[in-house]
């Protein structure tokens, strides 16, 4: 299994050769994704963050939207009427509605017509069509204008696919073509690692807050003795998440086995 990385940065990482010089390249591509975020809140420029699980998507736009005013964030499965509800609160200039982990839009067809309609470069205009008390007496009209920003946070490729019949191979072209996407995704395991470890130096894993240091070292040493171990771009912030989880669950040395016949190790059916 290749992973996916952003083109630019794989053809940049080249040039890296030392782990200070990785760090660097790191902070670099982390501060990259900040600032799509940041320009996507104040310059109304709809972004799709891509990437897999646990690639520090979310804290990214997390904590770029806690920097804002008018930032909705919105979590999991949501229904066509719920969505036009959201857009409406937020159809004003200046604001942001952020679905993460929501990929409603991409199974639902009437939620995917009305993001279609929200990011329409030219007239971004919301209709509903269906016959809802609940938005008439919220007084919705049927039909407004959305001036505020999207951003979508999602574990699904957004590269733009060779034409195709297939409707989630359309869905995708289309949102690539009205918004701007973005990869998350670090090269391989290795520079994950690497990643976890320079966010961990300066105090950034969420996971680690009331872990002692020293179980934070033993999580760190068991990642640096597997790192070669697990599959393809397993490394990441979620595996680090699930590591703690089981250690407080199982305690040592339980949870070090219960890792080693984790589904993501290599070998795993």
């Amino acid at each position: 299994m290749t992973t996916l990385v952003n083109p630019q940065f794989k053809m940049m990482i080249k040039s890296a050769k030392t782990d200070e010089q990785r760090k660097d390249m790191i902070n670099m591509f982390y501060s990259e994704v900040a600032s799509r975020v940041t320009d996507a809140i104040t310059n109304r420029r709809h972004l799709i963050l891509w990437g897999d699980p646990g690639s520090s998507k979310s804290s990214i736009v997390k904590t770029v939207a806690g920097q804002h005013s008018n930032c909705v964030i919105h979590k999991n499965k949501l229904t066509p009427i719920q969505f036009v509800e959201l857009l409406y609160s937020s159809r004003q200039e200046g604001s942001t509605v952020i679905l993460d982990d929501c990929d409603s839009w991409y199974t639902d067809k009437d939620i995917h017509s009305t993001l279609m309609s929200a990011t329409d470069t030219t007239d971004p205009q919301v209709q509903w069509n269906q016959n809802s008390d609940l938005l008439k007496r919220k007084g919705i009209p049927s039909n407004f204008a959305f001036n505020g920003t999207l951003i979508i946070i999602t574990n699904t490729p957004m590269i733009k696919r060779p034409e195709s019949i297939k409707p989630q191979d359309i869905k995708v072209n289309q949102l690539v073509s009205r918004m701007s996407p973005f990869c998350a995704n670090l090269p391989d395991n290795d520079w994950n690692l690497l990643a976890i470890r320079l966010w961990h130096s300066v105090g950034q894993v969420q996971c680690f807050e009331g872990v002692s240091e020293q179980d934070q070292n033993m999580i760190l040493d068991f990642l640096a003795d597997n790192v070669d171990n697990l599959q393809p771009n397993a490394l990441s912030f979620r595996f680090v998440k699930d590591c703690v989880t089981m250690l407080q669950s199982r305690g040592e040395p339980g949870w070090r086995m219960a890792m080693m016949f984790d589904e993501r190790m290599q070998g795993a059916e």
